[in-house]
Parts: structure tokens; C-alpha cells; sequence
């Protein structure tokens, strides 16, 4: 039973009124329950979302993410808001009952993301906890390294867009921009995955799949698909000429930067 399916059983037998998702691997600050749960009694919350550290025992940085919220009403759909991870999030379980959401279980990218945007278009009241309460553990097995799961971005993100057309979301000129820009992001990551390949053999044959999976986008305009397409190119210059090494730099530099500005 893969990780959406062993949730989306969770989510069946669970009994109570809101739902959290805890990674094996990760583990939670003491009062991670008790702070959110407080949110929610003070706001009527439908979900809570908190702040948390990344560990990456790869590159062994460890940065801090918070989520950022505005005043406007569809803040929550970006980057900035956390919206990839759901072990951040404290849900109202009728929410998930009512619209009948679960996790994709064809995909093995994203599926995170699917979940969180079906779960927040449907949500009325969101809260945000400015702490670091959840500890991300990155290692060398973990998934978002593996290049095969990497494909299943475009399965999550096409779900995404077939809900928002489905129910008319999409019509709101807004939630469509924040959607494929979210998109781009997400994209431009699986691209930039491609440098962890075993080998050049590995890492052509990704590197095909993922430009015809792009072109296949039909959202997307040409100015949008170039955006990807000059993001893989840049990606494949580094991988070729071995120039990798700036990323990781680039990587550490960027988290002490972060680090030191909170």
C-alpha cells in the first residue's frame, strides 16, 4: 500500500473532527497538536497551517519555512503558503467528507499539492501558525529524488486542473494564474531533479519524457512552455558540462541567506 492509499484509508477509519498527516521519517515539536488545535478554537479554523524545518541530509543544510499569509483570498494558492506539504496542516475532516477528497493514488509527485488545493478551494475559514512546529527529514531514499515518482507531477497537476475546470474554478481569472504559475514551479523543480540522474543514459531518457510531457500541456501558452523549456536547457548544460557543484552552492547559500533573515 503506497503513501496515498495508506492516507486515504486514515482518513476512512479515522474518527474524529480534524485530521493530521505525519511522515514516518519526520517527527513533530512537542506542542505541535496543542498550538494548532488552540488555532482552531480561536478561529473557527477549517485548517491550520504552520511553519517548519527542512533537514536535508544531503546537501546537510538545515533551513526554516513559515507560511505567508495576505489579505488576499486566495493567498494560500502558492508556494509561499506552503502549499506542497500537508504534515503542516491540521484539516476539518467534513471538509474532506463532503467534497469526497482524497490523494491521487496514480501519482507519486505532487499528490500532496492535489490534496491541499481540492481541500483549500472548498475551505472557508484558513489560519496560519508562524512557528516551526514539523521537522522534514530529506535523505537519499527519499522520493523526491527518484525520477520515475518525478513524472507523476504531470498526473497531479493535470487532476488539479481538471477539478478547477470541472467546477468552474478555473473560471476565476485569478485561480487560473496562480495555477499555472504554481505549475512552472513545480516543473522547473522536476527539471532541476534531473541532476541527481545514476548516470547520462538515465538522465537523457528523463530529461525526453519530461519535455513531451510539458508540450502535452494545454493551459499552458508558447511564453509559458518557453519559461519551462529555458529552465531545462540551463539544466542541461550544468548536467553535461558538470557543472552541478553551483547548484549545491547555490542550494546552501540560498538557506543561509533565508536562515539569517528570519
Amino acid at each position: 500500500m503506497g503513501c496515498s492509499a495508506t492516507r486515504n484509508f486514515g482518513i476512512e477509519k479515522s474518527q474524529g473532527k480534524y485530521l493530521l498527516f505525519i511522515d514516518s521519517d519526520d517527527w513533530i515539536e512537542k506542542d505541535m497538536l496543542e498550538k494548532m488545535y488552540q488555532k482552531v478554537l480561536q478561529e473557527d479554523s477549517d485548517v491550520v497551517i504552520t511553519g517548519f524545518f527542512r533537514e536535508d541530509n544531503i546537501l546537510n543544510v538545515v533551513s526554516k519555512q513559515v507560511p505567508k499569509y495576505t489579505n488576499n483570498p486566495y493567498f494560500w494558492f502558492n508556494t509561499e503558503a506552503l502549499i506542497e506539504f500537508v504534515w503542516n496542516k491540521l484539516y476539518r475532516k467534513s471538509i474532506i467528507v463532503e467534497n469526497k477528497l482524497i490523494f491521487p493514488i496514480n501519482s507519486h509527485a505532487g499528490e500532496d499539492m492535489v490534496f491541499n488545493v481540492l481541500f483549500l478551494v472548498n475551505s472557508k475559514k484558513i489560519s496560519i501558525l508562524s512557528k516551526e512546529l514539523y521537522h522534514y527529514i530529506i535523505h537519499g531514499d527519499n522520493s523526491i529524488y527518484n525520477l520515475e515518482k518525478r513524472l507523476g507531477i504531470f498526473i497531479s497537476i493535470d487532476v488539479i486542473y481538471e477539478y478547477l475546470k470541472k467546477y468552474r474554478f478555473i473560471e476565476i481569472k485569478e485561480i487560473l494564474e496562480r495555477f499555472k504559475r504554481l505549475s512552472k514551479i513545480h516543473l522547473k523543480v522536476s527539471f532541476r531533479k534531473l541532476l541527481y540522474s545514476k548516470n547520462i543514459k538515465e538522465f537523457k531518457r528523463y530529461f525526453s519524457l519530461f519535455i513531451k510531457n510539458t508540450a502535452k500541456i494545454t493551459y499552458f501558452n508558447f511564453k509559458d512552455k518557453l519559461e519551462i523549456y529555458n529552465r531545462a536547457f540551463i539544466i542541461f548544460i550544468i548536467y553535461i558540462f558538470h557543472l552541478d557543484k553551483i547548484i549545491e552552492w547555490r542550494e546552501k547559500l540560498l538557506v543561509s541567506f533565508s536562515n539569517k533573515k528570519r
